[in-house]
């Protein structure tokens, strides 16, 4: 007899946990404005297909990244720019800093979606350092990721050097402290 109570009370929860909407759109109002949201996650913005005249992208802020002269936010345009600065081309390559006085690569740019993925193209004419393995790094994976923020500043990600598709990691941090952070265009 127990077991049958309990069975028909576990059946009774478990009806009254469904709700009905099985991952329907649920209109909800909200000061007077109609906002749909998923039923399967509150909160969570439905995404219409554009041909409904509603908006598909909620999120996106950022603009898109502009080809132009950088330079990293906290150094001033007289220091030395050649180690601050990001001159960004899509049609030709650039001169990176890695570390002052020392190590210098020349850069390709390319345009991902929102973002521009950076490439190691060659040691540039400044580079002093004959040490690392130059004409093992891999030519075809980013060294760092370009992201646009939302106030026109793009954020640099040093990803590091790669050989063979495999992150160099004795290299890998080379780059990072000159390179990576914030920029604003000059």
């Amino acid at each position: 007899m127990k077991l049958k109570l309990y069975s028909l009370a576990f059946f009774f929860i478990l009806l009254s946990c469904k709700n009905g909407a099985d991952n329907e759109n649920v209109e909800i109002e909200d000061n007077g404005t109609n906002n749909e949201y998923n039923a399967v996650g509150p909160g969570i913005p439905v995404e219409e297909d554009a041909s409904n005249n509603e908006s598909v992208d909620r999120n996106n802020t950022s603009p898109e990244i502009q080809a132009g002269n950088y330079i990293k936010t906290g150094h001033k345009t007289g220091q030395n720019c050649q180690c601050y600065c990001l001159n960004i081309s899509l049609s030709e390559t650039s001169n990176l800093c890695l570390v002052e006085n020392e190590m210098y690569i020349t850069s390709t740019f390319e345009r991902d979606g929102d973002r521009i993925n950076v490439f190691y193209n060659s040691t540039s004419e400044e580079n002093k350092n004959s040490d690392l393995p130059w004409d093992k790094f891999d030519k075809d994976k980013p060294i760092a990721v370009l992201e646009p923020q939302p106030n026109g500043q793009i954020h640099l990600d040093w990803k590091g050097f790669s050989i063979n598709g495999e992150l160099a990691v004795d290299y890998a941090i080379f780059g990072k402290k000159n390179l990576e952070g914030t920029y604003e265009k000059k």
